[in-house]
């Protein structure tokens, strides 16, 4: 959400407001590969969930789950794994073979990414992505289940889940321990263009 309605909701929400739960790329290409380098100011490292899903990436290919981009961690011990690089890491997904292929890209979870470069083959072909076939999103508010608390990867938040199903638009207002239903973030939810409001507050009302 914008800086402007998360500071009038908590200082929880205030410093999740820029997580990155929900967005998404999409394109078409046929090159052999897709490679990823994001640029990610704190990872977002959990003892709740991995982090191929608090800070990871992960990849679909017309439609189907392909693979994983997520930090090497190094374990401590057998209870937490720790991040080996700060704020960057690297990865690739290869396919069998060259063909057009529709990709998806659904970011993290539970971090904020500054950059991403994404790589292809020199010569390959890009074009825009499909067109969801429900244009107006369905908007997701809710607590940390929301946000995708503890899902294995990006792609596997129940709102990723029936994007997919339905082939529709989406918004993840998840805010973990801080959906309040402040007068804020009413007010913003009301003026967004909508198919479908899924309302998901009760676990963190105050009353």
């Amino acid at each position: 959400v914008p800086e402007e309605v998360a500071k009038n909701m908590s200082d929880g929400a205030h410093f999740l407001h820029t997580n990155t739960a929900g967005i998404r790329v999409r394109f078409k290409t046929d090159s052999q590969y897709i490679a990823l380098k994001p640029t990610i100011p704190s990872a977002a490292n959990m003892v709740i969930m991995p982090l191929a899903g608090s800070t990871g990436f992960d990849i679909y290919a017309d439609g189907k789950f392909t693979n994983i981009i997520a930090p090497p961690v190094v374990y401590k011990d057998k209870y937490r794994a720790t991040v080996e690089t700060s704020n960057t890491y690297e990865g690739i997904v290869e396919f069998p073979d060259r063909k057009m292929r529709e990709i998806q890209i659904n970011f993290p979870l539970y971090s904020d990414v500054s950059d991403l470069s994404i790589g292809l083959q020199e010569d390959a072909k890009i074009e825009s992505g499909a067109k969801y076939t429900h244009k107006k999103p369905i908007v997701f508010y809710g607590s940390s289940i929301t946000q995708g608390a503890a899902a294995s990867r990006p792609g596997n938040s129940y709102e990723a889940i029936i994007s997919r199903r339905f082939d529709t638009d989406y918004i993840n207002l998840g805010f973990s321990g801080n959906a309040r239903a402040e007068d804020a973030i009413a007010e913003y939810i009301s003026n967004l263009n909508m198919s479908i409001f899924v309302y998901d507050y009760d676990h963190n009302a105050p009353t």
